[in-house]
């Protein structure tokens, strides 16, 4: 849902390892780096693994998005498979700005893997008011 945003703007490099944004924005004229690893068996529109990894441990992003599958009421962020996890944190290690994208359906939930809190996060964006049991811990929220 971002890159028709990110599209509006010059000079963006985008990493990603979801097969589908990243033919998305090379349609918008985005300069597009698909992070290599494996296909997952029940997601092969993403990939994994440590040559994912390892492709993310040569860069340094300026802006992070990403999303994930709950959000608790202690801000906990969490996410259903510990591949994706792996690949998302270490993202998160690697970028000076991070904003979380969640949708109200994920709220005051939990799933298997902690990926981080809102404490480390640098913004929430989402698409309803956010409910006042969540604790934002420093994430600004938009």
């Amino acid at each position: 849902a971002m890159i028709e945003f990110i599209a509006e703007h010059r000079d963006i490099s985008l990493f990603t390892n979801n097969i589908e944004t990243a033919a998305r924005a090379v349609e918008c004229g985005i300069e597009t780096y698909l992070l290599g690893g494996a296909l997952p068996t029940d997601s092969a529109t993403v990939t994994v693994g440590r040559f994912a990894v390892d492709m993310l441990r040569s860069i340094h992003a300026d802006l992070c998005f990403f999303s994930a599958t709950a959000l608790s009421s202690e801000g906990e962020i969490f996410d259903s498979t510990e591949q994706h996890d792996l690949l998302r944190r270490e993202m998160l290690r690697r970028s000076a700005t991070t904003v979380f994208l969640c949708d109200g359906s994920k709220f005051l939930r939990t799933s298997r893997y902690r990926v981080t809190d809102l404490g480390a996060v640098d913004y929430l964006c989402t698409d309803v008011p956010l409910p006042s049991e969540i604790r934002t811990g420093k994430a600004k929220v938009l």
